[in-house]
């Protein structure tokens, strides 16, 4: 039940990342957008406490790398273009938290199974104790 619950989590971050993809870049008056700058900021770190430097390399480089450029662009006063990084950011930052809790709960569940066998030979070790 937990994995179908991180498929659709997994699910609404790749949709929420396709839509950011397609929305128009904003005019050149649009604010600075130091909210989504900040939450992004936020969900790197969370997914870098998630483990996805080890579990999730390769979200995590795109989410800083979208990081840094919307950083750029927010610079360059391309609100509207560092608006849409960030939310790009937002979403690949969430993506490797997400697969790094994912990881993490498979090698937690090879754990118990190892435990449980283990457990199981010790009561059994012939095989055919009762």
């Amino acid at each position: 039940m937990r994995g179908r619950a991180v498929g659709q989590r997994v699910a609404a971050c790749l949709v929420a990342g396709a839509l950011v993809l397609v929305a128009p870049g904003g005019c050149a008056q649009a604010p600075v957008p130091h909210e989504i700058l900040t939450a992004a900021e936020i969900a790197v770190a969370q997914a870098r406490t998630a483990g996805a430097e080890r579990h999730a390399p390769d979200a995590l480089t795109r989410a800083e790398a979208k990081l840094q450029a919307a950083h750029a662009a927010a610079r360059a006063q391309a609100h509207g273009r560092a608006r849409a990084l960030a939310e790009q950011a937002l979403v690949d930052a969430e993506l490797a938290e997400v697969e790094a809790q994912a990881a993490q709960a498979q090698e937690m569940a090879q754990r118990l199974r190892e435990r449980v066998e283990q457990q199981h030979r010790r009561v059994t070790p012939g095989g055919n104790r009762a």
